[in-house]
């Protein structure tokens, strides 16, 4: 997974850091100028004349209002805001109808496409800025409850301490894989690994730093992972990794080179670096009637013998029970 430092939160983003933006539709020049000037101190104004430069700007400016005129050229507002509401990147964003057009069954068009008011010229300044204003207030809201939202889901599903995946989730994606398995029969790789004489650390050193080795090591996993492959920390200082679609070569080569690079860091505790070694254990899941608890479990049971060991070694579960020696 991407990021691992958890004191970024998108909480952070909510309530007043977003400069609202809004796109103002029209062919004609002087209600472009008009609107722009009546608007300019809520947000951020963007312009367009026709509807082909509505639609590109959208899609690259994602603004949180647009006002939008109806007759134009080449391509009406109706068609506009259809086309926003049919695109998954543009389908939120507020259209509001500014537009000459008076009649009855065209406000109804409108409002059925999906736009959220229709303003008729010539409108009232102080209506149409007291309406803007509602609009971006409600955008607002929205917006903020989204990102809060998925903070929740960030906070519910990663460890507080690393930015990794947490237990329960990790169980979840690791069961997501057992059933593309069953799906595609590709099979995937589960590796266990935990820090070498963490208790030591944390008896010398003390918790805090023993929660800086934590994240160092999470953080060398992230960064040296692929995109696909998941990590999590299970509890302590065990950490789990999923590799999908990775054959025993190339699991206990990603585990190897791991605790390679680890061994080598030096990490910064009270003005000293701090050295560490991790062990693991890796098995590979190939059968469809497997499960990731199963793997898990035969993972740790390499990774037990990689500390009785000697600890700072690989040791694959099949290698285990074909009697082959660890790395």
């Amino acid at each position: 997974m991407a990021d691992s430092n958890p004191e970024q939160g998108i909480f952070s983003q909510i309530a007043g850091d977003h400069r609202q933006r809004i796109l103002i539709v029209d062919d004609a020049e002087e209600n472009l100028l008009i609107l722009e000037n009546l608007l300019a101190e809520m947000a951020d104004i963007h312009t367009a004349r026709d509807g082909a430069e509505a639609l590109a700007v959208a899609e690259e400016l994602l603004p949180d209002l647009v006002l939008l005129d109806v007759r134009m050229p080449t391509m009406d507002g109706h068609e506009v805001c259809k086309r926003l509401k049919a695109s998954d990147r543009t389908r939120n964003i507020s259209v509001v109808f500014v537009t000459g057009l008076s009649d009855e069954e065209d406000e109804e068009l409108g409002l059925e496409l999906g736009a959220v008011d229709y303003v008729t010229k010539p409108f009232s300044p102080a209506i149409i800025m007291a309406r803007v204003r509602n609009h971006l207030e409600l955008q607002k809201a929205h917006r903020n409850l989204r990102l809060a939202n998925e903070e929740l889901t960030r906070l519910a599903t990663t460890d507080f301490l690393t930015g990794v995946w947490n237990r329960r989730r990790f169980l979840e994606l690791g069961q997501n894989e057992v059933s593309r398995l069953r799906r595609n029969g590709r099979g995937f790789g589960t590796v266990m690994m935990d820090v070498d004489h963490f208790k030591s650390v944390n008896d010398t050193y003390g918790h805090d730093a023993g929660d800086t080795v934590l994240r160092a090591l999470a953080d060398a996993c992230v960064h040296s992972l692929r995109n696909v492959d998941i990590i999590g920390r299970l509890g302590g200082e065990e950490f789990a990794m999923i590799l999908p679609e990775t054959d025993p070569a190339g699991v206990r080569l990603t585990a190897e080179r791991l605790r390679q690079d680890i061994g080598q860091m030096a990490v910064p505790i009270g003005g000293k670096n701090l050295s560490f070694t991790i062990s693991a254990g890796y098995t590979c899941v190939t059968d469809p009637n497997d499960s990731i608890e199963n793997a898990l479990s035969r993972a740790d049971e390499a990774l037990y013998q990689a500390k009785g060991a000697g600890r700072n070694r690989t040791i694959g579960y099949e290698e285990l029970k074909r009697g082959m020696p660890g790395g």
